[in-house]
């Protein structure tokens, strides 16, 4: 094994205790009665992650969060359209702006909407969706993302309020034309 690859059967017992912290950091902040366990989530990410072959191997640590930030993203987003189905009356719920934050996880419905702006997001400014999803996803803190992304913490804070903006702008926009 070269000594810049790290393994992902090294990986996990190095970041498993953080990211299972992360995890029911972010599920803590979900409203009460979600079904997403911060245990689920690591694992299924693992899982997803590895693809079932521990010998996977990862650059560095900033590729291995950066790639479980985008898998976590993916089972919220996907456990939001499972509950939104239409069996289960997902056509009748709405999306409250006025109370978005992009830190907390609020509802099933910001999961869609946010994940349909990130993949717009994504085409022009792909270094800030990485940002946001170590920060929205994983629970890191600015300090915590910038060390991961290799920026400064004050890079850092620009693109996070950057996103911010750019987010709630796309969003009302959003509510706006489901409103016509």
């Amino acid at each position: 094994m070269s000594n810049k690859h790290l393994l992902a059967a090294e990986l996990l017992p190095i970041a498993y205790d953080e990211l299972r912290r992360l995890a029911a950091a972010l599920v803590a902040k979900e409203v009460p009665g979600q079904s997403a366990q911060a245990t689920d989530l690591v694992h299924e990410a693992y899982l997803r992650l590895t693809q079932g072959d521990v010998n996977r191997q990862w650059n560095d640590k900033r590729h291995f969060y950066s790639a479980a930030a985008v898998v976590i993203r993916h089972l919220i987003v996907d456990h939001a359209r499972a509950k939104n189905s239409l069996k289960r009356g997902g056509q009748f719920q709405t999306i409250q702006l006025a109370d978005f934050d992009l830190e907390a996880t609020k509802t099933d419905d910001h999961q869609l909407e946010v994940n349909d702006a990130l993949m717009a997001l994504q085409q022009s400014h792909a270094e800030i969706v990485e940002l946001v999803q170590l920060r929205f996803y994983l629970g890191h803190t600015m300090s915590e993302a910038a060390a991961v992304m290799g920026i400064s913490p004050r890079t850092a804070a620009r693109h996070w309020a950057y996103a911010q903006a750019w987010l709630k702008a796309r969003l009302c926009e959003k509510l706006s034309e489901t409103k016509i």
